[in-house]
């Protein structure tokens, strides 16, 4: 069975309904063209969800089609890729069964964790209008990148279990985990990235992330 999720995931309190309006996706973006030109409609879809917005995501390694494993790739775009990266994340997507993509007209359509080992990267999707775009307020261009870090932690330095080191003891003072924005076509996905104490140099490198993010590709969707 298949079913076509519109934005109606239900994940809990936090994405109540709200007055605020639904961004169209944008799918005739420049971005998406490839995509939609190659991509059969069968492969459009994950665990028989056929999404009707963009599900972005890392394209895993694939010998036949010359693809290299997917921390090679990003190894070679992103200069503090760490090395300790898994060759190939643990994917997880969620809405994972159809059951589960059922629910209300809501903006959250998807929220994906790719597990590196190391690090995490978790993307989520969301069409709400907080910017009040439809208002004619200010549209992120597509393809821009913005890194915000929250004050927890202020900067110091943690050990393995992402303690705070009291002496300094690591001798690596960290910015905090990033919080990244990123637009295509009409949409802003929100993407956490979570490093542990081997791959901390690489949560602390803007240039890194944003080229990890620019490997981020259409994955599944369909207008």
């Amino acid at each position: 069975m298949t079913v076509v999720a519109s934005g109606l995931l239900v994940l809990g309190p936090r994405f109540a309904a709200s007055q605020e309006a639904l961004l169209d996706a944008g799918w005739d973006d420049t971005f998406y063209a490839q995509y939609l030109r190659t991509r059969a409609i069968a492969s459009r879809s994950i665990g028989g969800i056929r999404f009707s917005l963009p599900v972005l995501g890392f394209e895993r390694g694939d010998s036949a089609r010359g693809l290299d494993v997917t921390s090679a790739r990003l190894g070679r775009r992103a200069p503090k890729w760490p090395a300790c990266a898994s060759k190939e994340p643990v994917q997880t997507v969620v809405p994972r069964s159809p059951d589960q993509a059922v629910g209300s007209e809501l903006g959250t359509w998807y929220v994906a964790t790719s597990d590196f080992g190391c690090l995490k990267v978790v993307i989520e999707g969301d069409r709400r209008d907080t910017g009040n775009q439809s208002r004619g307020a200010f549209t992120p261009e597509s393809g821009s990148i913005t890194v915000d870090r929250p004050d927890e932690n202020d900067g110091a330095p943690l050990d393995q279990e992402g303690r705070l080191s009291a002496d300094g003891a690591f001798g690596l003072v960290q910015k905090p985990f990033p919080l990244i924005s990123y637009t295509r076509g009409n949409l802003t996905y929100s993407i956490t990235v979570a490093c542990e104490m081997a791959a901390l140099e690489f949560c602390a490198d803007d240039p890194s992330l944003e080229a990890m993010v620019r490997e981020l590709l259409p994955v599944a969707g369909s207008p």
